[in-house]
């Protein structure tokens, strides 16, 4: 019996006999599987007895996977299916030995925890479809594995008023010190300091272009300010302060 079926008879018998640790690393499977398999999961599973935060993981990871896939709500199927090019894609940048994983698409339980666990933290609707607009430039290889992580680190620790800031917010040019989000921003390098204030960094205007305002008209500098290094004084500038 394969993963799939496994699921769906576990989802329906009513008794939940799975351990959560078992139904974790089937969540983990369905990564790997036709996408459609894995939106009948979550819509059974919804329909399940579940705590609060259950029903946000699985609300978060319904949204991830119809705006991953091309949906056609008429004809009930998927246009693409961007859920296996990615985990092709990764299976394919990622062997690990230590964790039985060789570049296999069927073992990529190390990538898919990391994907699963932005999915759980993203407590919004709205962060999950963020989450999936760079997973489908994951899968079109607009970015590389190391960007993807990068960004989607970035919508996991900001809030969803933080990120909607910086969809109207992120531009060119210096920016005042006075905005309460500069802290946040600096600390996952999406803001820098320069002279005479703070610019939005080449990371800002790429979470931009592929989470925030995916397939818009994003347009991303060639060049941006430099930054601004403090200087570690020598004997000499010590010495001519007393001097």
């Amino acid at each position: 019996m394969n993963v799939l079926s496994t699921m769906k008879n576990t989802v329906s018998s009513g008794t939940m006999s799975v351990t959560a640790k078992d139904f974790y690393h089937n969540i983990l499977d369905v990564l790997s599987l036709d996408p459609v398999a894995a939106l009948e999961l979550v819509k059974n599973v919804k329909n399940l007895p579940s705590t609060i935060r259950d029903g946000i993981f699985f609300e978060c990871f319904e949204a991830y996977i119809l705006n991953l896939n091309k949906y056609d709500h008429k004809k009930k199927v998927f246009i693409e299916d961007n859920l296996k090019k990615m985990a092709i894609l990764l299976a394919e940048v990622s062997p690990n030995d230590e964790a039985d994983y060789v570049g296999d698409p069927k073992k990529i339980h190390e990538y898919s925890k990391r994907i699963v666990k932005l999915i759980d933290d993203c407590g919004t609707i709205q962060k999950a479809v963020y989450l999936a607009n760079i997973s489908r430039a994951f899968a079109k290889h607009d970015i590389d594995r190391r960007l993807f992580f990068k960004l989607g680190q970035c919508i996991r620790m900001l809030t969803e008023e933080d990120l909607l800031f910086l969809k109207e917010n992120v531009k060119e040019g210096t920016i005042s010190g006075e905005s309460d989000y500069i802290d946040d921003f600096r600390g996952l390098g999406l803001m820098y300091e320069v002279d005479g204030g703070f610019s939005y960094s080449w990371r800002a205007f790429k979470l931009l272009e592929y989470a925030l305002d995916y397939e818009g008209k994003v347009r991303v500098p060639e060049k941006f300010p430099q930054r601004n290094v403090l200087t570690v004084a020598t004997d000499d500038d010590i010495e001519a302060l007393f001097n």
